[in-house]
């Protein structure tokens, strides 16, 4: 099993100094209700989670603070096409 390197949107390694935020955190610290932020994913308009365990997902928060910078048509914009790559890349592993 190959281990591959976490990265924040930005393409940069995931230290520990980056802080996961789980889902509640989240929506109360973007306003966007969690249903939403599912939607929202499938759309590229919002970050994508990482899983930190077999049941569960959080978000870095230097994702969440980009993603509040931009909003989510501009965040789109320069996402869309690195968080496909993502999904194909997960797809393929």
């Amino acid at each position: 099993m190959s281990r591959t390197e976490r990265k924040n949107l930005k393409g940069e390694p995931v230290t520990l100094e980056d802080r996961y935020m789980r889902a509640a955190e989240v929506a109360k610290a973007t306003g966007v209700p969690r249903s939403s932020i599912y939607r929202m994913m499938q759309n590229q308009e919002f970050p994508p989670s990482h899983k930190i365990s077999e049941t569960a997902v959080a978000w870095l928060a230097s994702d969440i603070q980009e993603f509040m910078c931009l909003g989510p048509v501009e965040f789109k914009r320069i996402y869309q096409t690195q968080i496909q790559e993502l999904k194909t890349e997960q797809i393929a592993a």
